[in-house]
């Protein structure tokens, strides 16, 4: 499971083998850190659409190659005004800046208003998806155990695939990336084009 959570998902779980040669990341395993008592917390948050979920993240960095999802929540069909409780289910949320979806400035607005003062719309942009997933394949990643849906993100996270040939393509289908999008949205100060800003 540490080695290859496809494989062992397939195996196991009874779930389709994804075709490996196109997952997005490789980079990641499931297990719970000790995490150090003042390491700092980064809060992201991307906006369900009809059938998909809100989804909210919690993470740390024990150290500079390691990125540890900590802890998730994530739910479809989530009215606005229960938007601020869900998040605030991520420990420490109502304290520490968030990130969240630019394309829902009236969400942002209404949650920053009713317990989550400090977050703030992510910048996002052209490139942005490509160096904010170059940043992430670039760290070991941990999931915790409590982050299921993180867990069957980063499994399933592809790229496309050509429908004839098989080849895989240089596009990640935009799908199984509601909690990495949110990671990518509070990550944002820690890269540029890719690269670790010192703090």
């Amino acid at each position: 499971r540490r080695r290859d959570p496809d494989k062992a998902a397939h195996i196991w779980d009874g779930e389709y083998r994804g075709l490996s040669s196109a997952r997005v990341f490789r980079n990641w395993r499931v297990e719970e850190l000790q995490v150090p008592e003042n390491v700092v917390w980064f809060y992201g948050a991307d906006w369900g659409f009809a059938e998909d979920p809100t989804a909210g993240v919690r993470f740390c960095m024990p150290d500079a190659e390691t990125l540890y999802v900590s802890d998730e929540v994530y739910e479809v069909g989530v009215p606005v005004e229960a938007t601020p409780s869900l998040l605030m289910g991520l420990p420490g949320a109502s304290k520490w800046p968030m990130r969240a979806d630019n394309a829902r400035p009236e969400t942002i607005d209404y949650c920053k208003r009713h317990g989550l003062p400090r977050i703030r719309a992510a910048r996002k942009g052209k490139g942005s998806v490509e160096h904010g997933v170059s940043f992430l394949q670039g760290l070991d990643i941990v999931i915790s155990p409590r982050c299921p849906n993180v867990e069957r993100e980063f499994r399933r996270y592809a790229y496309k695939a050509d429908k004839q040939t098989g080849a895989v393509l240089p596009v990640i289908v935009d799908a199984n990336n509601h909690a990495i999008d949110a990671i990518r949205y509070a990550a944002e100060d820690l890269h540029r084009k890719g690269k670790m800003v010192k703090t």
